[in-house]
């Protein structure tokens, strides 16, 4: 994560947690994708980014996923990586619940004691 904020004695922030699992989730279902397909990624790696602003909690997180995936074109491997979106876990991750049709606000770090 960019810029960074450590808690006290070298523990990490709630924030900082939550975008680590962005990023393993995305990238889990994403290799998984490609593999399906006859795929499979040499490496993938996903970067995440959170937005926090006090008060309000995570307001975005921001994935930058690199990768080298033999036989795939870049359309193809956009076009796979937009695909993961719609799982359970990446819609968690915004706040979303899937009985309610357009999901939740953010999640506020603040309501979590973060």
């Amino acid at each position: 994560m960019e810029g960074t904020v450590r808690g006290t004695r070298g523990s990490h922030q709630p924030e900082e947690l939550i975008a680590a699992a962005h990023a393993s989730c995305y990238s889990m279902a994403l290799s998984n994708t490609l593999a399906q397909e006859g795929t499979p990624p040499g490496t993938l790696e996903t970067q995440a980014t959170v937005t926090f602003v006090p008060g309000e909690g995570i307001t975005a997180i921001e994935l930058e996923v690199t990768g080298e995936i033999p036989g795939v074109s870049e359309d193809d491997f956009l076009a796979a990586a937009d695909r993961q979106g719609d799982l359970p876990g990446v819609r968690s991750l915004r706040g979303e619940r899937p009985d309610q049709p357009g999901g939740q606000p953010g999640l506020n770090m603040s309501e979590l004691g973060g």
